[in-house]
């Protein structure tokens, strides 16, 4: 399980270059908006995805005047030491750090720390479209089940070597060809999604009734073809369509989640607020289910909470990720908007931010009263 000690920001957003001291447990940003909260949650996100939530574009990301970003961060792993790092150049070159080696890929930063992101754009999970709660399912996958990322990267390279040949007009032979290989990942991805949908929903259901007081809460898995045919079934009638878009249109890349009360879809039965309480229910079902797979409890950033759930609803949530013995790293304009929770945690620190620079860094052993 990773524990985060230290984090290391500069040259990130609006930030001052800043060494932050993370509590085992809770650790608290607070100030006004522009202060720096969410960036700091942002650039460890960044650190370790690859990416921002926030936007696409890394001269957004690296401080003006500055020509890089670097993010780097300390901690323990099972035992052992972690340390992990990030450089982005403006011009678009990448540095990445594993345990003082340099390594090519992001896999192994993102293999090494599980995140869990909660914010008010949590339930566009519900609101917006398959990609949002293919990515949720997928988190699941990628971090429970080892062979996972190696078949996903295969079954990419895959698929784009198809919609190469699509756009191309390349001859019916080719695409054959590059079907006979993409197909048995295909399927093999689709088997792992539905192994661990079963299994993640028993970990969902109890939480649906501390959360959302409705049982009736369906969530049925579109593989990304129609379920009455094959895949390969699939691929053969809509091969017109596909030559004339220039790629695939069905495949595991269009699966969904479809999630439903009383048969219709959350997004147009459920009030926003019943829709933040069940995006945190999924989040903490994460958590809960990494943890009994894997004995690996993921880092929780939590963007603003008490301004999203009910006093009521966010002392359940909170005393959940305690349960679970998850490092949590949160923001919130002060520290009184935390007043009303109740925890035993000790080692909560609390960290003020203005104009992206640390007030005074302090530490609190009974509660964030």
């Amino acid at each position: 399980m990773p524990h985060l000690t230290q984090l290391v920001i500069e040259g990130f957003r609006n930030l001052s270059a800043t060494t932050f001291s993370l509590s085992p447990t809770i650790t608290v940003l607070t100030g006004g908006n522009g202060a720096g909260k969410t960036s700091v949650l942002e650039a460890l996100y960044y650190l370790a995805h690859g990416r921002s939530f926030r936007s696409h574009e890394v001269s957004t990301l690296v401080q003006t005047g500055q020509p890089y970003f670097r993010i780097s961060t300390q901690g323990m792993a099972d035992g052992l030491p972690l340390r992990l790092g990030v450089e982005r150049q403006m011009t678009g070159g990448r540095v990445l750090r594993y345990n003082g080696e340099t390594v090519r890929q992001q896999l192994a930063l993102t293999q090494a720390l599980p995140l869990v992101w909660v914010s008010s754009d949590s339930q566009t999970l519900f609101l917006e479209g398959p990609q949002h709660r293919r990515a949720f399912l997928d988190w699941l996958v990628f971090h429970v089940e080892p062979s996972f990322p190696s078949l996903w990267q295969q079954a990419q390279h895959l698929l784009k070597q198809r919609n190469a040949a699509l756009k191309a007009k390349a001859p019916r032979s080719l695409l054959l060809a590059w079907e006979t290989e993409w197909i048995p990942c295909a399927e093999q991805i689709d088997q792992l999604r539905r192994l661990i949908l079963t299994e993640w929903l028993t970990y969902l259901t109890p939480l649906l009734q501390t959360f959302l007081d409705i049982s009736d809460i369906a969530v049925h898995y579109y593989p990304g073809w129609p379920e009455s045919s094959t895949l390969i079934q699939a691929l053969h009638r809509n091969l017109a369509r596909d030559n004339a878009l220039g790629y695939t249109s069905v495949g595991p890349h269009r699966a969904d989640l479809r999630i439903t009360t009383h048969g219709i879809p959350v997004a147009d039965h459920l009030s926003q607020g019943q829709l933040k309480q069940l995006a945190y229910a999924f989040a903490l079902s994460q958590g809960i289910m990494l943890s009994a797979r894997t004995s690996q409890t993921p880092i929780f950033l939590l963007d603003d909470v008490p301004s999203e759930l009910d006093t009521m609803h966010c002392q359940r949530f909170f005393d959940a990720l305690g349960q679970l013995k998850a490092q949590i790293i949160m923001t919130g304009i002060e520290l009184g908007d935390f007043a009303s929770l109740h925890t035993t945690e000790a080692g909560i620190t609390h960290i003020p931010l203005q104009a992206g620079e640390v007030q005074n860094q302090s530490k609190s052993y009974c509660s964030l009263a």
